[in-house]
């Protein structure tokens, strides 16, 4: 977050065993429950820490008019599968939602 001046990148990366020592606290993920399809969490140890057991987690919870993501639907796109027909930029929290229930059907 850059609080403390850091170097983020590695120069070298670490040994597969190190790396395999390091866990993860992912904080309330907008896809957790789909945490499976994911390849880097079959190799490292991690936690989860989300409220909802459902399928999008706390994200979907929320049902005001206009409830929606505030980054671009790209970033929660998965690589695999189809592209998805994204009505807006930013979705909205039912078209996110479908979309997350459509990738976990596929």
């Amino acid at each position: 977050m850059g609080f403390i001046p850091r170097e983020a990148r590695w120069h070298e990366r670490p040994a597969d065993e190190r790396l395999a020592q390091q866990h993860v606290l992912i904080v309330a993920p907008v896809f957790a429950r789909l945490r499976s399809a994911c390849t880097w969490t079959a190799r490292h140890p991690y936690t989860i820490v989300e409220r909802q057991d459902e399928i999008g987690g706390t994200g979907t919870s929320n049902r005001y008019p206009g409830c929606g993501v505030d980054t671009p639907n790209h970033s929660y796109s998965f690589s695999f599968g189809a592209r998805n027909p994204w009505t807006r930029y930013l979705a909205q929290r039912q078209e996110l939602l479908d979309y997350l229930l459509k990738v976990v059907r596929e």
